[in-house]
């Protein structure tokens, strides 16, 4: 049955601490499958930084595997970064990165939002985040989850 969006959180953010904010937020809500959207340079992969850094990554910063597809940070729970913009969902899906999806942990794909019907058809539960540039160098995050 396809995952229906049945909440909602949003935030205007500008400083670390609150970019801190909405990724202990995500953490709260436990691991799971999150499609990261959102133009170039809005904040995906810092995203994803800040949630590995609250989940313990004390290694090199988490960086965007545009050109691997695919990076795994050894958190707890681990995280599963995925980037498809250069490759796309066909290629992410010949080299059988939808099984790893199955695996426990938080699953952060930016570009995913080819992946969204897919998903749904599956039946695989998973939130939406959605960054834009807001005003005076802000960003406006909003989860659907």
């Amino acid at each position: 049955m396809p995952k229906v969006v049945s909440k909602s959180k949003k935030w205007k953010i500008k400083t670390p601490e609150e970019l801190k904010e909405v990724a202990q937020f995500l953490i709260g809500k436990g691991p799971q499958i999150y499609l990261l959207s959102g133009p170039l340079g809005a904040g995906k992969t810092r995203l994803v930084q800040e949630i590995a850094l609250q989940l313990g990554n004390r290694g090199e910063p988490a960086t965007s595997p545009t050109f691997s597809l695919q990076n795994v940070y050894s958190t707890t729970p681990p995280i599963y970064h995925y980037d498809l913009y250069q490759k796309g969902v066909d290629h992410f899906l010949e080299l059988g990165l939808l099984e790893e999806l199955e695996k426990p942990g938080f699953h952060l794909i930016e570009w995913g939002e080819s992946l969204k019907n897919l998903l749904e058809k599956l039946g695989f539960k998973f939130g939406v985040i959605q960054i834009s540039f807001g005003a005076d160098e802000r960003r406006e995050i909003e989860c659907l989850y």
